[in-house]
């Protein structure tokens, strides 16, 4: 057997835990010979009585065979097809710098060089977001790409999608998706589009088999490859008891920057953001607010004019506003309800914004935002 073989067997063998199986790659050279490792030999390469019942009775069991072929006709389909083993040179370095890194990595992209070993940064957050957290997503991921800097996310619905969607509008796109599922099974099945343009753009990633259906336990397990990928996390919208909160504990344990958005004291999903920054987390404001934090960033070339994503408490409650409008028109006192500011405040702000072309009002009093094209349009005639 080829040593990709012998890994691939290694990896499929039933009841041998990821430290179990770190401790035998790095003590062992010849994986094809373990079954001829004397009891004594396993107990001086550092291993207690448990650990090494383990390792034989999951040897005389024998590794999946079915599963390991699979994943060798998965590799031969194309050449944008790769597995990673973690001693190799390709295994992105600070995904090897984590206390449980994964024994090999599956991964769908067209340049792996770029896709896994450019500066990156996670970005998570709730699958319910509202329209200002996706277009905020978006936003940083742009600007982030725009400075040659990857995303990392879970291509989950929400601030996951939104994200690579930002990244993926840059003419510098690159973005990496980490699955909780074989690299096969695209999850959830409706971004079977947007798994496609990552995989042409960046990479998708797994530690699991390409036969791995989407298991509830895998996707917390994904979190810890999405946070140590990265240089720091940003989360932007979180609830209290957010999968993304994991991924933030995580990213502290592996000595990570974190980051957080601020949000709507009356938004549920602001929860998470705000006792993150109580704890530590940097608060986020605009795209310098990350670059400024982590070396790496700093060191790219900047552009000659720094956007303010978030310039003023006022602009930022405008965009609020248009983010809600983005998705469906609203009266005065539902755009009140939904953004949590008094109708007052709504009604004052929208009439700045129709006076600037950004808003219009139908005959029903409903407010709806006008797209970019119409706005320019308008300032023409």
């Amino acid at each position: 057997m080829s040593m990709l073989e012998d890994w691939l067997s290694l990896s499929h063998h039933k009841g041998l835990n990821r430290a179990l199986k770190r401790h035998i790659v790095s003590c062992f050279d010849e994986l094809d010979r373990l079954k001829t490792i004397s009891d004594a030999q396993w107990l001086m390469s550092g291993l207690n009585t448990q650990g090494l019942t383990r390792i034989k009775q999951s040897l005389s069991r024998g590794t999946d065979q079915k599963r390991l072929s699979a994943d060798l006709i998965w590799l031969e389909k194309s050449t944008s097809h790769h597995l990673i083993l973690l001693n190799s040179g390709q295994y992105p370095e600070l995904l090897s710098q984590i206390q449980d890194p994964p024994l090999l990595i599956y991964s769908i992209s067209n340049d792996i060089k770029k896709s896994l070993h450019s500066p990156t940064l996670a970005i998570v957050g709730s699958r319910q977001a509202s329209p200002y957290g996706l277009e905020l997503a978006k936003e940083f991921a742009y600007q982030l790409a725009q400075r040659g800097i990857n995303s990392v996310s879970g291509m989950a619905y929400g601030i996951d999608a939104a994200s690579h969607c930002g990244s993926l509008a840059s003419q510098y796109a690159t973005t990496t998706a980490v699955f909780g599922s074989g690299i096969d099974h695209i999850y959830p099945r409706q971004h079977l589009a947007l798994a496609t343009e990552i995989a042409d753009q960046g990479a998708l990633v797994s530690e699991y088999c390409c036969a791995s259906a989407p298991q509830k336990s895998h996707f917390p397990e994904r979190n810890r490859i999405i946070s140590g990928l990265a240089y720091g996390t940003l989360v932007i919208e979180a609830g209290a008891r957010s999968g993304s909160l994991i991924t933030a504990k995580l990213t502290l344990e592996q000595n990570r920057e974190l980051f957080a958005l601020p949000g709507n004291l009356h938004n549920p999903l602001s929860y998470g953001c705000h006792h993150l920054i109580q704890q530590g987390a940097k608060l986020v404001t605009c795209i310098d607010d990350i670059v400024d934090e982590i070396a790496c960033f700093a060191l790219l070339e900047r552009p000659s004019t720094s956007k303010q994503i978030i310039p003023s408490i006022e602009n930022s409650k405008q965009r609020i506003l248009l983010a809600w409008l983005k998705s469906l028109p609203l009266s005065i006192d539902a755009l009140a309800e939904k953004s949590g500011l008094t109708a007052e405040q709504v009604s004052s702000m929208l009439s700045t914004l129709e006076l600037s072309g950004q808003v219009t009002r139908d005959g029903s009093g409903r407010y709806h935002a006008v797209t970019t094209g119409k706005i320019h349009e308008r300032k023409r005639t």
